[in-house]
């Protein structure tokens, strides 16, 4: 994250960057999911209300919200746009229990590209296959076999694989951080492919560089 998103939601929250005990809930419009985050941990120990409005909606995000209310955060509307964040009664205190982590879905689908782009055969295990629910229909509308259970997915590849158009949208919606790697499938199969990258222009760099052209010519932006 850039230091002037954490300045800008720091100041918003009427807060030096010293003692963070003046901290005051408000309003907020979000539209970047990592200042979100910081947003979110910061408000729980804040005097008043905070809501954040146009909320991410990512399992990380989530599972962000799911430990800070482990340790007496006051956090409604997880998963959804709007979250609402109260004035803790008391001090956050540390968790009872151990918090077990879900498994990341942008490494789980780097692994199922990557068995994609080679045909190969792959078991991707701890990872919860609806955080990946719109990765794993572009992946078999490419022509690989997906089977998933309740923690796992695995993936195998058999013969040619298949043109997609996709575009790049918040969660639910396919991820910005595996676009790069759907290109790569997409050099693999037998037809153009479209790819739109409508939430980050940095992940579009690749497009320009010559060793990714030296990888496929057919790369355009």
């Amino acid at each position: 994250m850039r230091l002037e998103q954490i300045f800008l939601s720091t100041t918003k929250l009427s807060v030096s960057l010293v003692p963070a005990n003046n901290l005051l809930g408000r309003h907020f419009d979000s539209r970047r999911y990592q200042s979100a985050e910081l947003r979110r941990s910061a408000a729980v120990v804040a005097k008043g209300q905070t809501v954040i409005h146009n909320a991410a909606r990512e399992p990380d995000v989530v599972e962000l919200i799911r430990f800070l209310k482990t340790l007496g955060a006051r956090i409604e509307g997880e998963g959804t746009s709007t979250i609402t964040i109260k004035e803790a009664l008391t001090p956050l205190r540390s968790g009872k229990e151990a918090f077990a982590i879900r498994g990341d879905r942008i490494e789980a689908g780097t692994y199922l590209f990557a068995a994609a782009a080679t045909g190969g055969d792959v078991l991707v295990d701890g990872v919860i296959p609806s955080d990946l629910g719109e990765v794993l229909k572009v992946l078999g509308a490419m022509g690989c076999e997906v089977s998933v259970a309740k923690n796992s997915i695995r993936l195998r590849r058999f013969g040619d694989m298949k043109p997609v158009s996709i575009r790049t949208e918040p969660f639910p919606g396919f991820p910005t951080d595996l676009q790069a790697l759907l290109s790569v499938c997409c050099t693999q199969a037998a037809g153009t492919s479209e790819i739109q990258e409508l939430i980050s222009w940095p992940h579009r760099a690749y497009f320009t560089d010559p060793e990714a052209r030296r990888i496929h010519q057919y790369i355009q932006d």
